[in-house]
């Protein structure tokens, strides 16, 4: 009997605990996530869709550095695309529009691949 009582209770606190701590579902997400371009010269040139995902109901701002992109009024999801064209990888940040506390962040990496110039170092005693 107080193995059963003792059982019943952990799964109760089990339960609760994980409603109680579980992770906030605020999440913003983009595609493409990176770009690839020859030589660190280039520059990224692509249509970008941010999407987001918020647990409840709020007015939120999307931000490129200091930059406000796009604002919504009572969104829980939706998505917006925008035309990317840089040499740098950018840092998107979901924030309250209310609080201006930051919900979810998306990183658009720019990848070069232009040679890196390492030069091998020629042993006087190896053949090649």
């Amino acid at each position: 009997m107080r193995s059963t009582v003792f059982i019943i209770f952990c799964s109760l606190l089990v339960t609760l605990t994980d409603k109680a701590f579980a992770a906030p579902k605020n999440l913003l997400m983009g595609i493409p996530k990176q770009c690839v371009v020859n030589k660190k010269t280039d520059s990224c040139k692509a249509a970008l869709t941010l999407s987001w995902e918020l647990d409840s109901p709020q007015d939120i701002c999307i931000l490129k550095g200091a930059e406000i992109i796009h604002c919504e009024k009572n969104s829980t999801s939706n998505s917006h695309t925008i035309n990317i064209d840089s040499q740098k990888s950018t840092i998107f940040k979901l924030v309250s529009m209310n609080s201006l506390i930051e919900l979810s962040n998306f990183k658009f990496n720019i990848l070069y691949l232009g040679k890196n110039s390492i030069k091998r170092r020629k042993l006087p005693w190896r053949i090649l």
